[in-house]
């Protein structure tokens, strides 16, 4: 089983039948909605990276990568990009296009984590199928749960929008990657 069952059914004996069950199209629609969420997610972090790679200009692509993918909080990431952004010599217009994105990004990874760090939860005795599988904090949780309130909880059709404002935040980094030019290729260093 790849959720919880929730509501009045959860509490019931386990003699008295078998538990309810998701139809196989509330699993299909809800879990490919769920993995596009994710999926769309998986190109902003590899737009940062390429973000990050170009104002760096290392000419080993191998170890800047290794050494950008080592931290694996996204936050980290995201502020190492930004002083190497600023530091980078672009034009000022570039930078308040980057502070945009950088704002985007910080809000965008908060709901990122609210997905990951979620349960899956059925409710059957919801009276629209369509909100009868969705996001919850971890019940467990004491300190994330408070319950299956309006904004706690992640529906079917948020995660839609969800994976639209994750899209949306990728071409912006993708436009913002080709307006920086590449850094010029320095001569290795010389040691005495």
């Amino acid at each position: 089983m790849l959720w919880i069952l929730a509501g009045k059914e959860a509490d019931r004996p386990l003699a008295s039948g078998p538990m309810p069950q998701p139809t196989p199209s509330q699993i299909s629609d809800f879990f490919v909605r769920f993995g596009l969420t994710i999926a769309a997610w998986q190109l902003v972090e590899s737009s940062l990276f390429n973000i990050y790679a170009r104002v760096i200009g290392a000419r080993n692509h191998d170890s800047l990568s290794a050494s950008f993918h080592t931290p694996t909080n996204f936050r980290t990431k995201l502020q190492m990009t930004d002083e190497a952004v600023k530091r980078s010599n672009i034009d000022t217009v570039l930078i308040d296009e980057w502070n945009k994105i950088n704002v985007s990004a910080t809000k965008r990874s908060k709901r990122r984590n609210s997905i990951a760090h979620s349960v899956v939860v059925f409710t059957p005795t919801e009276k629209d199928s369509s909100r009868q599988l969705f996001l919850s904090p971890n019940m467990s949780d004491v300190s994330r749960f408070s319950g299956f309130t309006p904004g706690e909880i992640i529906i079917q059709s948020e995660l839609d929008g969800i994976r639209k404002s994750f899209e949306a935040l990728n071409e912006k980094m993708t436009m913002f990657l080709l307006k920086i030019r590449r850094p010029p290729t320095l001569p290795p260093p010389t040691y005495p």
